[in-house]
């Protein structure tokens, strides 16, 4: 497989450097042609522009905002309704058929929806694909991405809220984290220390619900010994409504991403 990313931002990057890791030819382009030059170099790969990944790439990511989609299909419309490459979506909010309209013709088109751990190897990936991608093409393209993280599959119509769980969801985390380890420093322990003790529990408990076959009430309960900090920690988190706050914000996210995609 060759691929092609048009659009080298914080994303784009993010995905074409796990890639590079599966050792298949990558070209790179971007309207800041710096970036697309010093990316191709760190991952030793070519540099190159918007018609010629269009030519000659089997797969190529359109890395680019939404507002900047229309533009950047309409720049090699006429390449991809001959060849019909596969085109590979991340913008929030745009559906399948959208790209088949802006790209005028039916072409395999994967949508997917990476959070930002996929530049650490630990991301999610929702995805969802048109009727003209293969199995085969499908099976390659979520193993050579493999280095970004987990895959999942939703159908289209779950992907606004699958977003707002795992798109949105590590600020959330990160909001957490930060709020702990306030407290933690606040009480005495130095920032950094803080930070990465809170980052590593959350991390162990995260991994914790993957693996117990308990749910996470059930793992909340088994930390919580009567009398002990952790339930009056979790009285404090109950009675400030935490799950109803939480709720609201992927609610609000959700409602985001439906409008995004009107």
């Amino acid at each position: 497989m060759k691929y092609g990313f048009i659009g080298c931002g914080n994303m784009g990057s993010a995905l074409a450097s796990a890639l590079s890791k599966s050792g298949n030819e990558i070209l790179l382009s971007d309207h800041t042609e710096s970036k697309a030059l010093q990316l191709a170099e760190k991952l030793n790969c070519k540099a190159s522009q918007n018609v010629d990944i269009a030519n000659e790439c089997d797969i190529i990511f359109l890395a680019v905002k939404p507002q900047s989609l229309e533009k950047t299909v309409s720049e090699i419309k006429s390449i991809i309704s001959d060849r019909k490459p596969v085109i590979v979506t991340m913008a929030a909010g745009v559906k399948l058929k959208k790209i088949e309209s802006l790209a005028g013709c039916n072409l395999p088109v994967i949508r997917i929806m990476p959070n930002t751990p996929v530049a650490v190897g630990r991301g999610v990936v929702l995805y969802c694909y048109n009727n003209l991608v293969d199995e085969n093409t499908l099976s390659n393209f979520i193993k050579d991405l493999s280095f970004a993280g987990a895959f999942e599959k939703l159908p289209e119509s779950l992907m606004d809220i699958g977003c707002a769980v795992s798109g949105c969801g590590p600020a959330y985390m990160y909001m957490f984290v930060d709020a702990i380890a306030n407290s933690a420093e606040k009480n005495g322990l130095d920032r950094e220390q803080a930070v990465k003790l809170a980052a590593l529990t959350m991390s162990g408990a995260a991994e914790m619900v993957l693996q117990s076959d308990k749910t996470p009430e059930e793992l909340k309960i088994a930390v919580c010994s009567p009398g002990g900090s952790t339930i009056e920690g979790v009285k404090v988190l109950e009675s400030e409504s935490f799950k109803k706050i939480t709720e609201n914000a992927i609610d609000a996210a959700y409602n985001r991403n439906v409008e995004l995609g009107k």
